[in-house]
């Protein structure tokens, strides 16, 4: 599939015919847009946003994206290597599972990794917390709050294996843990966020914050 990157002074004699399809159009304007609007949100809060390559991995936009987000979140050892080689800044890297015989590379190229359970933390720490390292960890938690509409993508659904529910979590040592994750949204806005950080903060208030 091709990619077409118009510039925005290119756009008013852009002849459509003369591009073969299928192929994905880039509008750098629009792109733009959205980009200050992530960048005025994070110089407001505080926060640094990142982009998912999972949902989105063109790395030619990469220089111009670059410029406004502190980084990428990525879900492999390929798409960490990509945001590492081809972004440039940050890498956060979550995974459900973690090969073993890929972790060394995984930690090469991350500068935060987020373990889905204490177990997986404890098989991978020694490794993370070697000399020389300089990675943050997180472990991932379930808030045990529903939002997602779809089952089949609620990650707090019943029987949900995705993050450390608050019963598991309770006299966990935290050495070495610098954060919580949490993933609750699907297709949602705001206010969908809101209720689920108030859940995570009852439910891990006392053990970490």
């Amino acid at each position: 599939m091709d990619i077409f990157w118009a510039k925005p002074e290119d756009w008013k004699n852009l002849d459509l015919d003369k591009i073969s399809t299928p192929c994905y159009l880039v509008d750098e304007n629009l792109l733009k847009r959205n980009l200050e609007i992530l960048d005025l949100i994070q110089k407001k809060t505080g926060a640094k946003i990142l982009m998912a390559l999972k949902g989105f991995s063109m790395f030619s936009l990469f220089p111009i994206i670059q410029k406004y987000l502190h980084g990428v979140s990525a879900s492999s050892l390929f798409e960490a290597r990509l945001g590492k080689e081809k972004f440039g800044k940050e890498v956060h890297l979550f995974a459900p599972a973690f090969r073993e015989d890929e972790f060394e590379e995984i930690m090469k190229y991350s500068n935060h990794i987020i373990f889905n359970s204490f177990s997986q933390w404890d098989l991978f720490k020694g490794r993370v917390l070697s000399e020389g390292k300089n990675i943050r960890c997180g472990i991932r938690v379930n808030p045990e709050h529903r939002e997602v509409k779809t089952a089949l993508y609620d990650p707090c659904g019943p029987f949900s294996r995705l993050g450390v529910r608050k019963k598991d979590f309770q006299s966990r040592s935290l050495e070495g843990i610098s954060g919580l994750h949490f993933h609750n949204l699907c297709e949602l806005n705001a206010d969908s966020l809101e209720r689920t950080l108030a859940a995570f903060i009852e439910n891990f208030e006392e053990n970490f914050l």
